[in-house]
């Protein structure tokens, strides 16, 4: 339940890449989740949702999950 519960945040705040990857996720945890857990754990991911990424400001860093960092130069060196 909880593998579940923080695959729905991911699909509601994170980058494109890995909310792709919580959507496969919840999916598949979806089927095998009674009713009642699965509505639990919504409920919980949406209140983690509501206190920790409500607005921008609030979570700025979110926006640069999953860049890619810089190329390493012709020389080998970061």
């Amino acid at each position: 339940m909880i593998a579940y519960r923080y695959a729905r945040l991911c699909q509601a705040v994170c980058p494109e890449f890995p909310r792709a990857d919580a959507e496969m996720i919840a999916q598949r945890l979806r089927r095998d989740l009674a009713s009642t857990d699965r509505e639990r754990a919504d409920a919980e991911a949406d209140r983690l949702r509501a206190a920790h990424f409500a607005s921008p400001e609030r979570a700025p860093w979110v926006e640069n999950i999953g860049e890619q960092r810089e190329a390493p130069s012709a020389s080998g060196n970061p």
